[in-house]
């Protein structure tokens, strides 16, 4: 009975050591299976090294032609500017702290109706901003003349040819089906005498912007050719056209046209509350001019008539002049206050960096060869995978 114990303890221990050495066995086979695996895709990549260097020639090639097929002489002009915003700094603000509570003005900064500059990459990238911009005539230096950029776009310039082969293709291969439907309504056997067109009167709604397909040429071009950054209040606006003064010419209205989008919406709501006291103004006058008037006729009436009815009516009279007055005198005041709040409200801008003339035209950069370069060895490797995994997706179908 006493060697039970002895026994069972040595049976323990065997079993552990081999259920070690049975463990170190499957780690030691997976290590090999993991380098085998390895050493196995470098095999299938080495294998397929021809579909990769294809590849990366295909894309080479079509990285020479998005190069130098692109647009040519394009030129950009950038400026920079500084709007002031804090309303610590502004004169107005000063004069209301130290002496509006004297005079009854408000001395409260209110930043409600203004706009902020981080919102000015959304101005002009909006339809509204831009269909103004390309009425805008501008000077352009290959013609000695000046146009706007709705007549430049629509019978001047000739798209490159990269645009028009991406286009085709596109047509032709993922808007197939739409390409296919627009050549078959527009299909016809016979030339049909086309009717004459008459004028159709639309009715218009300021709410609406309605673009035809010749302004929408435009606006879309401007959209890539149009840049505004914001770093703090510094404003740096960039624009660019295949003519260098038009490039010039486009930043300055571009600058001109963020001011007066600005300016507008700002001021907006402090001019119509300026016109607002303006009306309240006039009104309180006249009141106030009718009871001073009525008042001294009364006493001229009444100039040597000593009675209780009298003295009561020329009280009564008195007391609705001075109330008039005190109206009058408070609007006179509100009216003070919101032209200084208009004067507060219109942004103060400041040309740091005049719009640069471009003396060179700027085109693509080389590092984008390197881009196709990786692009087609990426798509060399993921074609080898991927016929790897069909040939044994159909042997193991093969075989079921």
């Amino acid at each position: 009975m006493s060697d039970t114990p002895y026994e069972s303890g040595t049976t323990s221990t065997e079993k552990d050591v081999e259920q070690t050495n049975i463990n170190n066995q499957q780690n030691s086979r997976m290590k090999q299976e993991d380098e085998v695996d390895i050493w196995d895709l470098v095999k299938i990549v080495w294998d397929g090294r021809i579909y990769i260097l294809i590849s990366t020639i295909g894309f080479l090639i079509l990285g020479f032609f998005h190069l130098n097929f692109g647009p040519t002489g394009e030129y950009m002009s950038n400026s920079i500017l500084l709007q002031e915003v804090s309303a610590e700094s502004n004169a107005t603000n000063r004069f209301l702290r130290q002496f509006g509570g004297s005079f009854g003005f408000s001395t409260s900064d209110g930043e409600a109706g203004r706009i902020s500059p981080s919102l000015y990459p959304t101005i002009i990238e909006s339809a509204a901003f831009k269909y103004e911009l390309i009425f805008e005539d501008i000077e352009f230096e290959r013609f000695d003349t000046t146009m706007t950029i709705f007549t430049f776009f629509n019978e001047h310039y000739e798209p490159p040819i990269r645009s028009k082969v991406y286009e085709s293709v596109m047509d032709y291969s993922i808007f197939l089906p739409l390409t296919t439907y627009d050549y078959i309504t527009n299909f016809t056997l016979f030339e049909e005498e086309k009717p004459e067109e008459e004028e159709i009167i639309v009715e218009t709604n300021e709410r609406i912007l309605r673009l035809t397909p010749d302004e929408e040429r435009p606006m879309n071009a401007l959209t890539s050719r149009i840049a505004l950054t914001m770093e703090g209040n510094l404003i740096t606006v960039e624009t660019t056209l295949p003519d260098p003064k038009a490039a010039v010419m486009l930043n300055i209205k571009v600058i001109d046209k963020i001011q007066e989008y600005v300016t507008e919406y700002q001021v907006e709501k402090a001019r119509q509350n300026l016109e607002f006291v303006e009306q309240q103004y006039e009104t309180a006058k006249e009141r106030y001019e009718r009871a001073n008037q009525a008042l001294a006729k009364f006493r001229d009436q009444n100039l040597n008539i000593s009675s209780n009815v009298v003295r009561t009516e020329e009280e009564r009279l008195q007391n609705q002049r001075n109330m008039t007055f005190n109206i009058y005198n408070s609007i006179s005041t509100e009216l003070e206050r919101a032209r200084l709040r208009l004067q507060e409200e219109t942004p103060v801008f400041s040309v740091l960096q005049k719009s640069s003339y471009p003396t060179s035209a700027s085109g693509a950069s080389n590092r984008i060869l390197a881009i196709f370069i990786v692009i087609g060895g990426f798509f060399g490797v993921a074609y080898i995978f991927a016929e790897k995994i069909f040939q044994k997706v159909v042997m193991e179908i093969k075989e079921s």
